[in-house]
C-alpha cells in the first residue's frame, strides 16, 4: 500500500464537498425505484468510489450526470472504513463508513470539465 495510504477517488457534483457528498443514497433517504436484493440494499447503504483516476474518469465519461468533479482520498491503513469490490465494473469499490470521517481524507478535487482529468 502506498505510505500515504489507499487513493479512492470520488465522483462528485461540487467542486467544495461537504458531508452530504459522502452520504450513501439511504442515508439521504432516497428510496429505491425497486424491490433490492440483499446484496443491492448492502450497496445502497455504501458509497460508489474508484481505486484510480483512470477508472473515475472512465465512469464519469459512459455517465456525466454522476457529476463533473472527483473528490481524492488518502486513506490511511488504520482507517475504520470497510472497502469492498462490490461489482464488476473495472477499478469500483462499495465504501461504508462516517460521513465525516469520509471527507476528512479528502486531499483534493479535480475538475473534470477543465480537462483534469487527462
Amino acid at each position: 500500500m502506498d505510505p500515504a495510504g489507499k487513493r479512492f477517488y470520488r465522483i462528485l457534483r461540487v467542486a467544495n464537498p461537504t458531508q452530504e457528498d459522502f452520504f450513501s443514497h439511504a442515508a439521504l433517504g432516497k428510496q429505491p425505484r425497486r424491490t433490492l436484493t440483499v446484496e443491492e440494499a448492502e450497496r445502497w447503504r455504501g458509497l460508489s468510489m474508484f481505486d484510480s483516476l483512470r477508472h473515475a474518469v472512465s465512469h464519469q465519461e459512459r455517465s456525466p450526470f454522476v457529476g463533473s468533479y472527483l473528490a481524492e482520498l488518502r486513506v490511511p491503513e488504520d482507517h475504520g472504513l470497510v472497502a469492498r469490490r462490490t461489482t464488476p465494473t473495472p477499478g469500483h469499490w462499495t465504501i461504508w463508513g462516517d460521513a465525516n470521517e469520509l471527507l476528512a481524507y479528502v486531499v483534493g478535487i479535480i475538475d473534470l470539465t477543465e480537462g483534469g482529468g487527462e
